[in-house]
């Protein structure tokens, strides 16, 4: 029976909020003790999901995701009621990841889509026709989405989603994640964005989103502790102090405190902007600045510019002094892409964000973000849809870049550094192999004051058709 005592050195733990079910942590011997085992886990009721009626259809057994344009609320039934959850739902567990994954199955299956459960009710698999706004590409893959830690996370996927608000997936899951106050999962103009990863970076917080006005987009929030990839304690965070940032340190070299406000709204459906103000306490503060427009130049044509700015600044406990500035321009002619794109970092240090994620820089690519004292960097890219020739599933991109003017300190000549990127991916789209990805990436980057890195992955994906 679980206690409000660590079993390990009998040290008074404290209670879950609201009295319910979960896992502390003694803070003296570091042991996880179970509270309020005899107390049902509280699944939450409702959440907001950016979708309407003509963007989400069920089409044979498929599930067509296009960009959403409204906000609704949805009151989905508990999966333990007998109407309309379909009857074959198991008895809602009272382990609080059997509790997550339960629910969010009942509410996919309430909700039209195709998805079967997991030895262990803890994960299951939802098959998905993605489509992405901008290159108008259509995939078909199996998700993967399981529980651990009292957060939802999504495991497999042929091809990569597309970023919310586009994808109701990914918005569905990060609305549980949030009602159900486990890890949260941000976005990129808070200073943090996590990738697909199948481990990725957590944080522990609060995050309160409203989209309740048409186009409009607002977020509140603060953090106090980070969960790294690499490790299974949540600790204070700090900010990033690789390559030559030249940022240092007072008698406070991490803090407890992340906050961040802010908002997106789009003023045309080609035309978005965005302002968002962070900071980490005691240690830095910034104000994020973005601006996104796509100018349709005929058939199958197009301009996409993606400009940003921060402006960042100590916050008492450190020298962080950085203005960073980027551009980003592509043409799409058909399955042609072409960008070019230019970042400047100035000031008194290099870039600040939170270690160990990732951060809103353009010129963020496999190795480096080049974002160092100083820095100026550019790109070039190009991207290849090979559909436009009759051969759908294969995609190349290809990129360099290139920076220069880094501080390396008196009397030292500048520091430069150079990265290539390549991928080239493949997922079969009929025969006995439908479904399979391949993807080979290549990187390589040279520097006369980082590590010169040379790495070749090849990604294997597999999802098995359920109907």
């Amino acid at each position: 029976m679980a206690s409000n005592v660590c079993s390990r050195c009998g040290d008074e733990l404290p209670e879950i909020p609201g009295g319910g079910h979960g896992w502390v942590k003694c803070q003296i011997c570091g042991e996880t003790v179970e509270i309020g085992a005899d107390k049902p886990y509280q699944v939450p009721t409702s959440f907001n999901l950016k979708a309407n009626d003509s963007d989400v259809k069920p089409q044979g057994g498929l599930r067509e995701v296009a960009r959403p344009r409204s906000v609704r609320s949805l009151r989905p039934q508990p999966p333990i009621s007998p109407s309309p959850t379909p009857s074959d739902m198991p008895t809602l567990p009272k382990d609080l990841d059997k509790a997550l994954a339960t629910y969010a199955l009942g509410l996919f299956r309430v909700r039209g889509w195709p998805c079967q459960e997991l030895p262990g009710y803890k994960a299951f698999v939802v098959r998905a026709r993605i489509s992405h706004p901008e290159s108008g590409n259509t995939d078909v893959c199996n998700v993967t989405i399981s529980a651990a830690r009292g957060v939802l996370t999504l495991e497999t996927v042929v091809r990569n989603l597309p970023p919310p608000p586009w994808h109701t997936l990914r918005e569905t899951l990060n609305a549980l994640n949030i009602a159900s106050g486990g890890s949260l999962f941000l976005m990129r103009e808070c200073g943090i964005v996590v990738r697909y990863r199948l481990l990725p970076q957590t944080f522990r917080g609060a995050w309160l989103q409203s989209k309740e006005i048409d186009g409009l987009t607002l977020d509140v929030g603060r953090l106090d502790r980070v969960n790294q990839r690499n490790s299974s304690d949540n600790e204070e965070m700090t900010a990033f102090n690789g390559g030559l940032r030249n940022i240092r340190f007072g008698r406070q070299t991490s803090s407890d405190e992340f906050l961040f406000a802010g908002g997106r709204y789009a003023w045309t459906p080609e035309l978005s902007s965005s302002y968002y103000y962070g900071g980490l306490d005691g240690i830095y503060k910034e104000h994020n600045l973005g601006l996104l427009h796509v100018l349709p130049l005929g058939d199958k044509q197009s301009l996409k510019t993606d400009l940003r700015y921060v402006h960042q600044t100590d916050d008492g406990g450190s020298n962080v002094d950085a203005d960073t500035f980027g551009a980003m321009f592509t043409y799409r002619l058909g399955g042609h892409a072409f960008g070019a794109g230019y970042q400047q970092v100035s000031g008194d240090t290099g870039f600040a964000y939170i270690a160990g994620s990732d951060n809103s820089l353009l010129n963020l690519v496999q190795i480096n973000d080049f974002g160092n004292e100083d820095e100026r960097s550019w790109q070039v890219r190009y991207d290849y849809d090979f559909a436009a020739l009759g051969i759908p599933g294969l995609t190349l991109m290809t990129r360099y870049l290139s920076g220069d003017n880094v501080d390396r300190g008196a009397g030292a000549s500048e520091g430069k550094t150079w990265e290539r990127n390549t991928d080239i991916a493949y997922v079969f789209q009929s025969g006995p192999l439908k479904n399979l990805g391949l993807k080979l990436r290549n990187a390589t980057t040279r520097s006369n004051f980082q590590n010169d890195l040379d790495e070749n992955r090849l990604i294997i994906s597999y999802s098995v058709p359920l109907w």
